[in-house]
């Protein structure tokens, strides 16, 4: 298993506690069964998080963008927490279906997670908020998964 960390960090203002937030990208895959792992890249630069005064998130836009780099997956989820390539397959299965943010990569637009479906606000930035992006490969019912953990730092 390999492990790949994408580091983005950008500002742009676009208004009072506007900012474009700096993520802390890694990626892991767990695979079983001779089914690959999914393989995508992720890119942040669409995703803007507007936080008030104290620090809490009041809005998101945007989206994070997907590109398959290798193997294609079929279904994706957004796990409210931190999942790394060290997590066994049973933590991962258990995430992948406790999440609330789901669905078929089919069904998006252009790969685009939106912004909202990362669950951020109403979340106070004064600790990191840290999500996986778990992306499902599967093959008569034996799967594999990337993990793309993403943190929020405060």
């Amino acid at each position: 298993m390999t492990t790949n960390v994408y580091v983005y960090d950008g500002q742009r203002a676009t208004g009072p506690g506007a900012n474009e937030a700096a993520f802390a990208m890694e990626t892991g895959a767990v695979s079983t069964g001779g089914v690959p792992a999914p393989d995508y890249t992720i890119n942040c630069g669409a995703f803007v998080i507007e936080k008030d005064v104290h620090n809490v998130v009041q809005s998101v836009s945007g989206y994070a963008q997907l590109t398959a780099a290798g193997v294609i997956g079929q279904n994706y989820a957004i796990y409210d927490g931190a999942l790394t390539g060290a997590s066994t397959l049973s933590e991962v299965e258990a995430a992948y279906n406790g999440a609330t943010t789901m669905g078929l990569l089919s069904a998006l637009t252009e790969l685009e997670l939106t912004a909202t479906g990362f669950g951020l606000v109403g979340m106070s930035l004064d600790t990191a908020i840290q999500r996986t992006v778990i992306i499902r490969n599967s093959d008569q019912e034996v799967s594999a998964y990337q993990l793309i953990l993403i943190t929020f730092p405060s």
